[in-house]
């Protein structure tokens, strides 16, 4: 009998270039968390070309993981937005990158996060 093993390749498209990113091509880089808040718009200082993998729920708290180079010479402000369901859409003229939904209190409250794209 023989066996087949499946590796699951991670991708990531680079904002600057435009091109799909491989492990190869981070080997420096590690993985951050940042906790989110429930508001319209934030900012979140980063180094500069993190990728964000995932939004989710970290112990009732919203949480963003991002692949960094923590060894970056210049930092970012990116901004994100939370909508409820049913709440208004983002403002016009601002391009956006829908990076997930969460849901908190077992559901009842859903959010979706989205990167504003300037």
């Amino acid at each position: 009998m023989r066996s087949i093993i499946c590796l699951r390749r991670l991708f990531l498209l680079d904002r600057q270039t435009g091109k799909l990113k491989t492990p190869f091509h981070m080997a420096k880089r590690i993985i951050y968390k940042y906790k989110l808040e429930i508001a319209d718009v934030q900012q979140i200082l980063m180094p500069k070309g993190a990728d964000i993998l995932t939004i989710q729920v970290q112990n009732g708290t919203p949480c963003l993981w991002a692949m960094v180079d923590p060894d970056a010479a210049e930092t970012e402000q990116r901004t994100f937005g939370m909508l409820a369901t049913g709440h208004s859409t983002m403002p016009n003229g601002i391009e956006n990158v829908y990076l997930g939904t969460i849901q908190l209190h077992g559901g009842v409250l859903v959010y979706h996060c989205f990167e504003w794209i300037r």
